[in-house]
């Protein structure tokens, strides 16, 4: 036990008597207060820059990226414009049974993607191509010569919006369950584009009218309308990644791969850069679309990255259908709607 020092005595830190000494702070409290404050100012600094933004701040962040992309596109390129009323000159028969070839040749091209490909390449070996009138109804040309909308089997109607008519329009391509026709704006599409954009309709028809599925009769917005959507979706994009050779999962893949530690597919589409959108862009031939066509691809992007960071981030079947569905739900209330 050390021994109380007088105020006579001689201080051992400094030597001098103990009546004279102001006292000495240990040696080692100065540099630990210095590394506490430091600490707690990065603590401050980090927090105050760096802090989590909110889930809506993160949907208003993918607002501006996609509303910016839009804004800066090219002009669509219409191949049919106007109206088309009978008797129809020669050059727009010979522009409608081209395309109508093209789209042809390009289900033959794809139908080995996979066996729903397949299957609905066996299904409908003919298209029959038609124009849509601003009355709603619809004109068959057929072997170029007009002619009344008959029913043939494993034929099905396709029929053109001409760019007047867009805006009557839900979509750019879109299979009508009433009319048991994919209705396609007449625009000039990628080949990769048209591939799945064509395939992921075509697969609404053969699970309407080959497969008489009951999702055919349910309302939109409903589970089972839903899960049809998702899976048409999930086909399209495989659509995509077979036209391109491996690009589109791969750039979807390079998007992945910056958030390691993402906890929901939420926190990964809501990262979308303009970087990203134009790799994916490249990778399908669409970085000269216009906004008509480029608004559609956007929605397949959003989509695209959740499925596949849903498909790596999930084992069990149920469970990522129906994370799937939700995300879907999520990205059309959120992005699209109103």
């Amino acid at each position: 036990m050390s021994e109380r020092l007088g105020r006579n005595d001689s201080c051992t830190t400094c030597g001098k008597k103990v009546k004279h000494c102001q006292g000495h702070k240990k040696a080692w409290l100065k540099p630990l207060l210095a590394i506490t404050t430091l600490s707690i100012i990065i603590t401050i600094v980090w927090t105050s820059i760096y802090q989590k933004p909110s889930e809506q701040e993160q949907l208003q962040e993918l607002k501006a990226t996609l509303q910016e992309n839009l804004r800066g596109r090219l002009l669509d390129k219409w191949w049919l414009k106007n109206d088309a009323e009978p008797p129809l000159n020669q050059d727009m028969m010979g522009s409608i049974f081209t395309h109508k070839n093209d789209a042809l040749q390009i289900i033959s091209k794809y139908h080995n993607t996979s066996e729903l490909s397949n299957s609905i390449a066996r299904s409908f070996i003919d298209l029959s191509p038609t124009v849509w009138t601003p009355q709603g109804s619809m004109m068959t040309y057929k072997d170029e010569h007009p002619s009344m909308i008959t029913s043939h089997e494993n034929t099905l109607e396709l029929c053109y919006i001409p760019y007047v008519h867009i805006q009557s329009h839900p979509a750019t391509l879109y299979y009508s369950h009433e009319w048991r026709a994919l209705i396609l704006a007449g625009l000039e599409y990628p080949e990769p584009v048209l591939a799945g954009l064509l395939y992921h309709e075509l697969g609404h028809a053969y699970i309407h009218q080959i497969l008489k599925a009951s999702s055919a009769n349910t309302p939109e917005g409903s589970d089972a309308y839903n899960q049809e959507e998702v899976e048409m979706h999930d086909f399209e994009s495989q659509i995509y990644d077979r036209a391109s050779e491996g690009k589109f999962f791969k750039c979807i893949d390079t998007i992945l791969a910056r958030y390691p530690k993402a906890v929901s597919y939420k926190e990964v589409v809501s990262h979308l850069t303009p970087f990203d959108i134009q790799q994916l862009d490249l990778a399908l031939g669409c970085e000269k679309c216009g906004s008509t066509l480029a608004n559609t691809m956007l929605a397949q992007y959003c989509f695209a990255i959740g499925s596949r960071w849903i498909d790596k981030n999930t084992s069990d079947n149920e469970p990522k259908t129906r994370q799937k569905i939700a995300m879907y739900d999520w990205l059309f209330q959120n992005l699209y709607k109103g």
